[in-house]
């Protein structure tokens, strides 16, 4: 890999790659840092011959709202590069710039309070994001531009849930009909408090600790916005439980944090519930058409827990 950054570097007059490290997070793609100074990221989810919008426009919809987030002060990475040419590499890449900080999810050494005081900042962070534009529609960074998107955020939990709901019936019911039935009914159940929802914001959808960078336990930065949409803001809290499992405090902080700027919305609970069991839905399904069988069923437990 070392071959490759050089190319890329020496392609796109970026310098000289020193030291290299990768860090050890990253679920779908190969990230590089190069001297504590550029980021490179490589796309591990498209083929040559992907055509899907959803994958193939995942970087340029992140360096967009980058752009956006940066204009307003909000501590993200400049993007330098986007080449899916595979002709300098043999995939897809983005180069970002390096926030300094590591991911709160590998800082053991951070203190309760601190850890409290960083959920804090994420919280306000949320708020500015999604102060920093609203939406009259719904989707993904390419379905805002080709047509593809949702005239009603009511539409989307209903569209995800049914997604996968079919797929697990194609894959020989990867999640047992009574887990299909009760989530179905919950979903069916916050449709109300979804139909509330009539402008979109910015949404990360994925502001876990991982993604969330800190120094002494101040955000530094938050990353990873390759699955960011026009959204529900709710959608941002679906993600607690895992702030939770970060420390004592900490969803109660990023709370305190948020609505120091911004008021929550009309039903955000049951909203946030529902955005929550979808995503470990997604876990079940997609873990079992992965072929790891037992994480789904590990995901099907956790889900079903949490239906009760």
């Amino acid at each position: 890999m070392r071959e490759v950054l050089d190319r890329i570097f020496k392609a796109h007059g970026l310098g000289r790659v020193g030291h290299v490290t990768r860090p050890v997070d990253g679920r779908n793609n190969l990230i590089y840092i190069v001297d504590n100074r550029l980021v490179v990221r490589f796309d591990g989810l498209t083929s040559a011959d992907t055509t899907d919008p959803e994958l193939t426009t995942r970087f340029a919809g992140e360096a967009w709202v980058y752009r956006a987030l940066a204009g307003h002060g909000l501590p993200t990475p400049n993007v330098l590069v986007i080449d899916d040419s595979r002709e300098i590499a043999p995939m897809p890449y983005i180069v970002m710039s390096f926030l300094a900080g590591r991911a709160a999810i590998d800082s053991p050494e951070l203190t309760a309070r601190q850890l409290q005081t960083l959920a804090f900042d994420v919280g306000q962070f949320l708020a500015r994001m999604h102060n920093v534009m609203s939406f009259d529609r719904f989707g993904k960074w390419h379905q805002l531009h080709d047509g593809s998107h949702w005239a009603t955020w009511a539409k989307w939990p209903a569209a995800f849930f049914d997604h996968y709901a079919q797929w697990s019936d194609e894959l020989g019911g990867a999640a047992s009909p009574d887990l299909v039935r009760d989530l179905r009914a919950l979903v069916d159940d916050a449709r109300p408090a979804f139909e509330q929802v009539t402008q979109g914001v910015i949404a990360h959808r994925d502001g876990h600790p991982g993604n969330v960078l800190q120094v002494g336990g101040r955000l530094t930065g938050v990353v990873d916005f390759e699955w960011w949409m026009a959204a529900d803001p709710a959608c941002d809290f679906a993600v607690d439980d895992q702030w939770a499992a970060l420390g004592d405090g900490c969803v109660g902080a990023m709370y305190d944090g948020y609505t120091s700027i911004r008021p929550l919305t009309a039903g955000h609970a049951a909203k946030t519930r529902v955005y929550n069991l979808l995503r470990d839905f997604d876990d079940v399904v997609a873990s079992y058409a992965a072929g790891d069988h037992a994480a789904s069923r590990a995901a099907a437990r956790k889900l079903r827990a949490k239906l009760g």
